[in-house]
């Protein structure tokens, strides 16, 4: 593999999945624009897709099995690095943004691109020869999950979630449907529908929705209306702009690449809920001190930190999105109607999860906005929990509601239930497995409060 090659990696690597982009949600979108922004910006001389095209076995069965094997090479010199195959994944979401009708192409058309962009004949490389790339999706994402969040939070879908005649080139597609102009408006578009709207956040469905009542499309990107009007797209869509709805936190901006973000976690501990905040960064110093007299403290040698300077969380605190920025790091959590407590090994106590894990108890509290979704979610896929506890605990929101233990005991119960229900619950989702491990198991016993 040569210097170019190389070079490519490392920027691709450095800028889709460096450290700057610890605790945000990473899209790896790539256009004939940002190619040419890059090129320039590092002072690469070859065109990415020429670099590529250059290592294709063309007229075998698989073309790119130069790259794969230049991967596992660099895999054993480096088994945590970023997987050395992001130049073709590149070029893979090049081609994807490129989905629009022309003089050659329908709109849904792929692989012609994808084999034009890479060897000058739209037949050379057809969906036969994909196979392998849809694996190398699946390979990275499984490697940014690893990461726990340092390198970035994965957007990438499951493959079950793609639609069955994307099963392969879904996972590209997935990444080209939000432009940067497109991440730069959402802040603007929440807003608006954060003001009309009785819960936050919505639902992604319930987003796009309204995205076209109001007639807000013309202000987002052409792949983006495409994805929209496409029954086959559109799911893919309305989840990923609800987890960007998710973790906004009210500011007139999503938290900038390269500011580091410190997420602000509910924990329950003797009878009293209180803030921790997680830092997902290389570096941890042991205090850090934010706007408003807001000071962070380190747990011992862990990501998390005390909080002090904040009203504890209540129904107030919860509901609406809380913001301190600092030298270099902002410390954010977005607004919630429901709250999902798990139990969290490293700190030892009852702390907030983004989603409800299956096999393991949760403690779950509801606004009373939010309160008939999560009935009828527990209905549905809860093994136990179901029943709303009705004593009176000092430390439960005033007029919220509180199940536990609630346990989940069928992932695949849970997802369905989580589709049909959606409103304040359907953010909630398991997190997205892309190799197999055992779900459930033994566990330890952990008390409930």
């Amino acid at each position: 593999m040569d210097h170019s090659y190389e070079a490519w990696q490392d920027v691709l690597a450095e800028e889709f999945f460096g450290r700057q982009h610890a605790g945000h949600p990473t899209l790896f979108y790539v256009d004939d624009d940002v190619e040419r922004d890059l090129r320039h910006g590092y002072g690469l001389e070859e065109p990415l897709p020429s670099c590529v095209s250059r290592f294709l076995r063309l007229g075998t069965a698989d073309p790119y099995s130069a790259l794969d094997e230049y991967r596992w090479r660099q895999w054993r010199q480096d088994k945590h690095g970023v997987p050395a195959f992001l130049p073709l994944l590149a070029c893979s979401v090049i081609a994807a943004s490129r989905m629009v009708n022309d003089l050659n192409h329908r709109a849904t058309t792929y692989h012609a691109r994808f084999s034009e962009l890479l060897t000058g004949d739209d037949k050379q490389l057809g969906s036969q020869n994909y196979e392998p790339i849809s694996r190398m999706w699946q390979v990275l994402a499984s490697w940014q999950n690893s990461q726990k969040g340092a390198r970035g939070l994965c957007t990438l879908p499951a493959h079950a979630d793609l639609p069955s005649n994307r099963s392969m080139i879904g996972f590209a597609q997935s990444q080209a449907l939000l432009s940067g102009a497109d991440r730069s408006f959402l802040p603007k578009l929440f807003r608006t529908l954060r003001e009309h709207g009785t819960t936050w956040p919505l639902p992604g469905d319930a987003l796009l929705a309204q995205i076209e009542i109001r007639g807000m499309e013309q202000h987002l990107s052409k792949n983006f209306r495409n994805a929209l009007a496409e029954n086959d797209f559109r799911p893919l869509l309305a989840k990923l702009i609800g987890n960007y709805a998710a973790s906004w936190d009210g500011s007139d901006e999503l938290v900038p690449t390269g500011v580091a973000r410190a997420e602000l976690v509910a924990r329950l501990d003797a009878g009293r809920l209180s803030w921790v905040a997680r830092l997902r960064s290389a570096e941890q110093p042991e205090r850090i001190d934010l706007a408003g007299g807001v000071v962070l403290e380190r747990l011992g040698d862990t990501a998390y930190y005390d909080v002090t300077g904040l009203p504890a969380p209540d129904a107030n605190t919860l509901s609406r999105g809380i913001r301190r920025d600092g030298d270099g790091l902002v410390l954010s959590r977005p607004a919630t109607s429901v709250l999902v407590l798990a139990r969290d090994d490293v700190l030892g106590v009852w702390a907030g999860t983004d989603g409800f894990r299956p096999g393991e108890a949760h403690v779950v509290l509801a606004a009373p906005a939010a309160r008939r979704d999560v009935q009828r979610l527990l209905d549905r896929a809860a093994t136990s929990g179901r029943s709303a506890d009705t004593g009176k605990l000092a430390w439960v929101p005033q007029g919220w509601s509180l199940h536990k233990p609630v346990v989940f005991n069928d992932t695949v119960t849970l997802r369905a239930a989580l589709k049909e229900v959606q409103g304040a619950v359907g953010l909630l989702e398991p997190p997205v497995q892309f190799k197999l491990r055992l779900e459930g198991g033994l566990r330890g016993r952990h008390r409930l409060p």
